[in-house]
């Protein structure tokens, strides 16, 4: 629904109290000029980007949440959960019904009630967009943008093709597991020499929380493993790594442009699922960085824009997070191409892949 819509449902005292917080100069006895100036003043550009400069970090968080999930409404336990994530200190909770209310004084959120009678938030659709596009103009001015490199690398379905010839690489030989139930290493090493994208095996930093085997393995081979362990199509026993029925089929009929296409959705979809314990808005970070790379960007910007919006997590911080768990992520999944700039400073662009997204 439309801002005139929800704006139409509600109440005349709601609109007064609209029309107060935006400070409408109207007739308060009359809802049709309310409505006007109501929607006036929050599709105000101007008003918008002085809003955006007083809001805390937690406002900030949690209107970025929301405005880059497109559902249609949402349930209020939901959303004080997002809004406890939003915020990051003890009193998250707390903070958490402050904000929401917050919003709704605001216009930014719609109270209402659901068949079953839930009780339901809604963003107006036309308000989404514009505050999307608002946003993206705002944090655009703290990027840096670079001209067209003469190369660059991108990997498309890389990742996909990678896991067939995984399963192939396990349904040829079994492997065998060490006693904390990894991959032997000359194995990997040996599968990592004919993949398209080879890792480095030697792991550091903090490898808890981004999925069941980020701490035997590089980042891309975990999810990649973790992947294809969730659909089945391994079975770890007796210290062999084997491939199951269904992991042989599977061999076979991941072939055509059409299947490669569905199951690097169903991985990506995987991906967002698997990491999202670290990085709760995960989804909505991914869309803003598709959308602000539209053009070739330096990364170390991007990230030092973007790291208001990722919650560190133990002993990554927002930029590592940003830098080493979800930019790499995304490279490998086609949704940004990587070169290097002047002073080789990496730069990133998104692709046609990053439609995946939506």
């Amino acid at each position: 629904m439309n801002t005139v819509e929800l704006l139409n449902d509600s109440n005349i005292e709601n609109l007064r109290d609209l029309a107060r917080f935006h400070n409408c100069q109207c007739n308060q006895h009359s809802k049709l000029e309310l409505m006007k100036h109501i929607q006036a003043a929050l599709r105000s550009r101007h008003r918008f980007v002085d809003q955006w400069k007083g809001l805390s970090g937690s406002h900030k968080r949690f209107l970025q949440h929301i405005v880059y999930d497109y559902r249609e409404r949402f349930v209020v336990d939901d959303l004080l959960q997002r809004a406890a994530t939003a915020a990051y200190d003890s009193g998250a909770r707390k903070q958490a019904s402050n904000i929401l209310a917050e919003f709704k004084v605001r216009g930014w959120l719609f109270e209402g009630m659901s068949g079953g009678e839930r009780q339901m938030f809604r963003m107006p659709h036309d308000l989404q967009h514009f505050y999307v596009r608002l946003l993206k103009e705002e944090l655009a001015s703290e990027l840096v943008f670079a001209s067209e490199p003469p190369e660059y690398r991108e990997e498309k379905r890389w990742l996909m093709e990678d896991v067939r010839l995984f399963l192939v690489f396990v349904g040829e030989r079994g492997l065998d597991l060490t006693q904390s139930g990894a991959i032997q290493k000359r194995w990997l090493q040996q599968f990592m020499r004919q993949c398209r994208v080879a890792e480095s095996l030697q792991l550091s930093g903090f490898r808890f929380g981004y999925g069941r085997s980020h701490h035997e393995y590089p980042g891309r081979f975990a999810l990649l493993y973790d992947f294809c362990y969730a659909q089945q199509w391994i079975v770890e026993t007796d210290q062999r790594l084997m491939l199951s029925e269904s992991g042989k089929q599977m061999v076979f009929a991941m072939t055509g442009p059409n299947l490669n296409e569905e199951y690097s959705q169903l991985l990506l979809h995987f991906w967002l699922r698997t990491y999202r314990r670290a990085v709760p808005n995960l989804a909505a970070v991914v869309r803003m960085i598709v959308q602000l790379c539209e053009r070739w960007v330096v990364a170390s910007s991007l990230i030092a824009a973007l790291r208001l919006f990722v919650k560190p997590y133990y002993y990554d911080d927002a930029e590592q997070v940003l830098a080493l768990r979800i930019l790499p992520m995304m490279i490998s999944f086609g949704l940004l191409r990587v070169a290097s700039g002047d002073d080789t400073e990496l730069l990133v662009q998104s692709t046609d892949e990053r439609f995946m997204i939506r």
